[in-house]
């Protein structure tokens, strides 16, 4: 397809929040499809370790705003226009960072919807689509579009959770509000497996709108746009013994803080293409919206130096760290270690990484050296001092 020649830079961005990494096949989950995000996935550079600087909302947002990321765009002319259906985040503070705001008010569901049209996530993304085919891209700006995501009411037609069920399974839960909960023992496996397959339903819903969403994007008008696809937060399925992350504002495990970005980027501005490339290199949300930056404000130099620095050399890992916090936790990764760091009460936690996924082996007590090192260093990042990890920091081996 051959771009506008009035196009000119323009941007995308879409959040679904709530949408960890471990929801999709493009992150290595194998139970079910993603078709349309796996499709985005093959046009994009995909960073794999993108860890959300934050597990609230509202605070995940803040570092956008405090790293003056929307006031550079501002001050070189750049409108941002934000279209969500959370009307809270509509509502905060945050939202002055955009020039123009606009709701996308729902039908609130009252039950399972019948048909998937109708769910509250559908009816959402219709609206976004409707917005963007008024979308003048001769303008430089950012449509920002941030979904609720599995926020948003569980109202999947039921047909879809019995699609995800096997024979021997229990039938599948009918509930639409979503779930937020913490157990104080381990759930029973059926328990969790009717939230999984709720959740599932819902991602089946999440897809297909994101397949709805794409389509409106390959008209001509935005072939020269840049696209990026992520999420602020995971949302926990059972794992550390809690539903949903509303209740404690979110945790820093990794089904809470690792999240999807991927980032579609024109042929016109790039030497080689980035799409189908991995990037292995341990990210913030933030630094890959850089790219976008240099994009926007028409640095060619700029943008061949973040790109060939996430897609095209390997990760300088004596440098890589990603810190998030959640509440009074705050949580330190490298390309070998986690740490989960809790101040008042100096409880700690170590996993390995990247073997221990999932996050269920706790080794601080066998690698006391490493906790040490890892709180000297978040203790150092208070002053903002530069990062430089010993060898043992990064490779365990």
């Amino acid at each position: 397809m051959e771009p506008d020649s009035e196009t000119s830079n323009f941007a995308v961005v879409v959040v679904v929040d709530q949408w960890g990494a471990a929801l999709t096949n493009t992150y290595g989950n194998t139970c079910f499809e993603t078709d349309q995000l796996n499709l985005l996935a093959t046009q994009s550079l995909l960073f794999e370790n993108v860890i959300t600087p934050e597990a609230g909302l509202f605070e995940a947002y803040r570092s956008f705003t405090t790293s003056q990321w929307f006031a550079r765009l501002q001050s070189a002319g750049i409108k941002c226009s934000l279209l969500t259906d959370d009307l809270a985040l509509a509502d905060h503070p945050i939202a002055d960072a955009f020039d123009d705001v606009f709701t996308a008010p729902v039908q609130p569901a009252t039950r399972s919807a019948e048909t998937l049209e109708e769910t509250e996530l559908a009816q959402f993304f219709a609206q976004a689509n409707d917005w963007l085919a008024k979308v003048d891209t001769r303008e430089s700006g950012i449509c920002w579009i941030h979904s609720r995501g599995l926020g948003a009411a569980w109202d999947a037609p039921y047909s879809i959770r019995q699609s995800f069920a096997d024979e021997d399974d229990p039938a599948p839960p009918t509930f639409f509000e979503t779930p937020e909960c913490v157990f104080d023992e381990e759930p029973d496996p059926d328990q969790l497996l009717s939230f999984q397959q709720a959740c599932v339903a819902q991602v089946a819903v999440l897809d297909n709108c994101l397949g709805a969403l794409l389509q409106q994007l390959d008209e001509p008008k935005f072939a020269s746009s840049i696209l990026s696809f992520l999420s602020l937060r995971g949302f926990p399925l059972g794992e550390h013994r809690k539903i949903g992350g509303a209740l404690s504002n979110g945790d820093c495990y990794a089904e809470s803080v690792h999240v999807p970005m991927m980032l579609r980027i024109p042929p016109r501005t790039q030497t080689e293409s980035v799409a189908l490339v991995r990037s292995q290199s341990l990210v913030q949300p933030g630094q890959v919206l850089s790219a976008m930056e240099a994009f926007l404000v028409g640095d060619q130099e700029r943008l061949s130096q973040i790109l060939d620095q996430f897609a095209f050399s390997l990760p300088d890992q004596s440098r890589e760290v990603a810190i998030s916090h959640a509440g009074e936790r705050t949580m330190i990764q490298t390309h070998a270690w986690k740490l989960i760091y809790e101040p008042t009460s100096d409880k700690v936690e170590l996993y390995v990484k990247p073997d221990d996924r999932w996050e269920v082996n706790e080794v601080a007590k066998r690698c006391p050296q490493v906790v040490s090192q890892l709180k000297s260093i978040l203790l150092e990042q208070e002053d903002g001092g530069p990062i430089v990890l010993a060898p043992e920091l990064y490779n365990w081996e």
